[in-house]
């Protein structure tokens, strides 16, 4: 992905601004679309509200200046809420807020993990992010729209935007039982959130400019 991005944003940039943020960070290899990046040395701020990977992710990066892990779900408001877990654990990439038990049947057993929220503007300056980030990437596997409607754009205006756009449903079909009806219904729900995600970016000045890795919707601050 590092060099995706270089591909699209100007050196001279990137050297004033070589700031990552990866809002479902999960694990540190597995799926990582920051570990480029800070083996590159940038400044990398890692979200990940599941405890265990979180704390995977805080050992492995203990001695790593450059490197912060934060525990807060990212999300539109704050407070507490409730991470859905496959039955496979954390392992399966199959973790979110997206509210499985309200709109499937059969898939296997869900797991309810309790956990904070804080709004992404506000976890930003608990973390000291600089307002012209080079590179926002974002995968909470459906959960994105809400993640990007607690930024604030006026304030902290990321030069590229990865925001995933493969429908949640892909992952359940990785679990027993599921449920066809709800799912095609989930695909109509998914694609409703990349079009708002898409109107949201547009009018605080993005530009729809490509893909990365066949699975991210990529943006631009137009210059």
């Amino acid at each position: 992905m590092l060099e995706y991005v270089t591909d699209y944003l100007d050196v001279a940039k990137l050297k004033s601004s070589s700031y990552m943020v990866e809002v479902g960070a999960h694990h540190w290899d597995r799926g990582s679309r920051s570990k480029e990046f800070i083996e590159a040395g940038w400044e990398v701020l890692l979200i990940e509200p599941h405890p265990r990977l979180y704390e995977e992710l805080s050992q492995k990066y203990a001695g790593n200046n450059k490197v912060t892990v934060c525990g807060y779900a990212a999300s539109d408001e704050a407070g507490l809420g409730i991470l859905y877990e496959g039955a496979r654990g954390p392992d399966d990439g199959c973790h979110t807020m997206f509210p499985l038990k309200d709109r499937y049947r059969g898939v296997g057993d869900i797991v309810e993990i309790q956990i904070t929220k804080k709004t992404l503007t506000s976890i930003f300056e608990d973390y000291g992010v600089p307002s012209d980030l080079a590179v926002l990437c974002i995968d909470t596997e459906g959960m994105d729209w809400e993640v990007l409607r607690g930024l604030d754009f006026d304030r902290y205006k990321p030069i590229m935007i990865n925001s995933e756009k493969v429908s949640f449903n892909s992952h359940l079909e990785e679990l027993k039982g599921m449920n066809r009806e709800f799912g095609q219904k989930n695909n109509l729900d998914t694609e409703a959130k990349n079009m708002r995600i898409q109107k949201l970016l547009v009018q605080n000045s993005y530009l729809l400019v490509g893909e990365s890795d066949g699975i991210d919707n990529v943006y631009l601050l137009k210059k």
